[in-house]
């Protein structure tokens, strides 16, 4: 009996049209892919248009970062360029993985921060303000799960030139060339991509563990963080 069922299942599978089984294999990476990754699409896609909406972007509060054991602190921060933001995202997937991929572009982006700090030899200490001009941003992320289970993200940032005006200092020329210039190789760097791609990692998985309802709730927690002018330092 079991034979001639198994028998049976190859006879309707040989006799299916090709086009139906295309078809149906389609459907099956469709599912399986938008059961993994399409909502991370939609936050992406949903946070980069909220944020090309508010273009030029002021940011009243007081931040304070930690990235790879070194704080930033940031206050008063105005950012323009955004609304020029050139995206692309792809989702590809077979039976066992599928992947995400992000492209994104800032042909221009400039702004001034009233208030920076940090402890990276290069500040000396110094609390500093100042304008900023970055030309060409690139940032370039790929992110793969494989068998459920997300894995290591890939990220590529670069810049083509960036002009740094430092007003804290006593208008330190020397100083704010020597700045513009690192912050290039920084962002530039192998090492700078693998501290971005950890980043990225942490927000990719929390964003998965999350229940489809809430996406939007979390798109809308991103915009209410940079527009919040509460003091959190």
């Amino acid at each position: 009996m079991k034979v001639f069922v198994i028998f049976a299942c190859l006879v309707v599978v040989k006799s299916a049209p090709q086009p139906y089984l295309d078809d149906s294999v389609d459907d099956l990476l469709e599912q399986r892919i938008a059961s993994g990754l399409r909502p991370l699409e939609e936050v992406v896609n949903d946070v980069v248009n909220r944020l090309a909406n508010r273009d030029p972007l002021d940011v009243a509060k007081n931040v304070s970062i930690n990235i790879n054991g070194h704080y930033y602190n940031f206050s008063q921060v105005h950012l323009e360029g955004f609304s020029n933001v050139i995206q692309r995202v792809s989702l590809n997937g077979n039976i066992f993985s599928s992947s995400f991929e992000f492209h994104l572009t800032l042909p221009q982006v400039s702004g001034w921060v009233k208030s920076f700090s940090s402890d990276l030899p290069l500040f000396q200490g110094k609390v500093i303000n100042g304008s900023f001009s970055i030309r060409n941003y690139k940032f370039n992320a790929r992110i793969g799960v494989i068998f459920g289970r997300v894995q290591p993200s890939k990220v590529v940032t670069t810049i083509e030139r960036a002009n740094v005006t430092v007003a804290g200092t006593d208008n330190d020329q020397e100083w704010s060339d020597k700045l513009s210039h690192k912050i290039v190789e920084v962002v530039n760097s192998h090492e700078y991509h693998k501290i971005i791609g950890r980043i990225v990692d942490r927000y990719v998985k929390k964003l998965m563990s999350r229940k489809w309802w809430e996406l939007n709730a979390y798109a809308v927690e991103v915009e209410d963080y940079l527009s919040d002018e509460e003091d959190y330092s």
